[in-house]
């Protein structure tokens, strides 16, 4: 009698025959080659396994099989796009939250904080400043302008309440504060800057608005700070201020409820 070696097991990693595949149903393992529907093209798992998508309920079922090759299912290969092929980043956004030249908030930012901070506001039923701070033919990359933005950030707490805006431009909140004492609160603001500026003949002009009781969207109080900013220039003043017409804006209000 020829000894046999006894059976051995073998272990889940090593692949069937092909002989295998002779036996097992064909559809359990194997999709036909003209299928476009990528969800129920089975892909393998990390182990081994086959991941079935079905179009009915679009779950995955594992199954913990060991996928048999079908020499009859023609499968595409899968190519990877090396570093090379992959298309370039495009920067859209900046990077951060705060410019590095100045220390503020880029100006991309500006309307998403404005936005939330006005809804903020008309929720708690407080006011919100505005402010438009322009120094004329200034450059961001100047010591004086570093130093202006330095300021403002202690002058408004918070520096992610502060943004470039424009060229030259500088949109500054303050919450909870009213259109009078905004007024007083711009006068200290010129004043100072003026002091750091003028050495290189710079002048600073200043508009601002407050939302001022009123359901107002973000981007018109925007406007209305512009606006003022604007007429200071016109007429040579340092501050201006819109103030709207409560007594009107409440009118307003009960003809178009």
């Amino acid at each position: 009698m020829i000894p046999t070696r006894p059976a051995t097991r073998l272990p889940r990693s090593t692949p069937v025959e092909e002989s295998a595949a002779d036996d097992e149903p064909e559809a359990a393992h194997s999709v036909p080659a003209d299928s476009t529907d990528a969800e129920e093209n089975p892909q393998e798992s990390d182990d081994g396994g086959t991941i079935r998508w079905t179009q009915a309920d679009e779950t995955a079922s594992f199954d913990d099989t060991p996928s048999v090759p079908d020499s009859s299912a023609k499968t595409e290969p899968i190519v990877l796009q090396s570093d090379e092929e992959k298309p370039a980043a495009i920067e859209s956004e900046p990077n951060g939250l705060f410019s590095p030249v100045t220390g503020l908030g880029w100006e991309s930012y500006l309307m998403t904080r404005l936005e939330n901070e006005v809804n903020r506001a008309a929720a708690s039923e407080m006011d919100i400043a505005l402010f438009v701070i322009q120094i004329p033919g200034s450059k961001r990359e100047s010591e004086t302008i570093k130093k202006t933005c330095g300021y403002l950030t202690v002058q408004f707490q918070f520096k992610d309440l502060l943004f470039e805006y424009k060229d030259d431009c500088i949109v500054a909140m303050k919450i909870n504060m009213s259109l009078d004492e905004g007024l007083n609160f711009a006068d200290k603001l010129h004043a100072d800057i003026t002091d750091i500026i003028e050495a290189d003949g710079l002048q600073c002009f200043i508009g601002l608005s407050t939302r001022s009781i009123r359901i107002v969207a973000a981007d018109r109080l925007l406007t209305e700070a512009e606006q003022a900013l604007e007429h200071a220039k016109e007429n040579h003043e340092n501050v201006i201020a819109f103030r709207a017409d409560s007594e009107k804006y409440r009118q307003y209000l009960e003809e178009n409820r």
